[in-house]
């Protein structure tokens, strides 16, 4: 966990609200609930962090199965979550956050 562990918990919750991660990812204190991406409810409890970090980042990397959550491009699957476009603090921040939820 120690590639969180400069993350800021406030500030990933924050950009999860204000970037986008709140119109497609139900999440607690999400009032949307979107069910376009993966449900991250229980995101820690789940998922080691430098996973979620590297989600972030490079979310084709691993594509989650599921329903409608990557396309077919070129012969290999994509996901349709782009990547974070933010700085590698704030992709912390956000790994920090997702790291709460149990």
């Amino acid at each position: 966990l120690a590639a969180v562990a400069s993350g800021y918990v406030e500030n990933g919750k924050r950009l999860m609200t204000q970037t986008g991660g709140a119109g497609c990812h139900a999440f607690p204190g999400n009032a949307a609930q979107p069910a376009v991406g993966p449900d991250l409810t229980y995101a820690g409890g789940i998922h080691h962090a430098d996973y979620l970090l590297e989600s972030i980042a490079k979310p084709s990397r691993i594509i989650v199965p599921g329903k409608g959550y990557s396309i077919a491009l070129n012969g290999k699957r994509v996901s349709l979550m782009p990547a974070f476009p933010g700085t590698e603090q704030e992709r912390r921040d956000i790994a920090a956050f997702l790291q709460t939820l149990r």
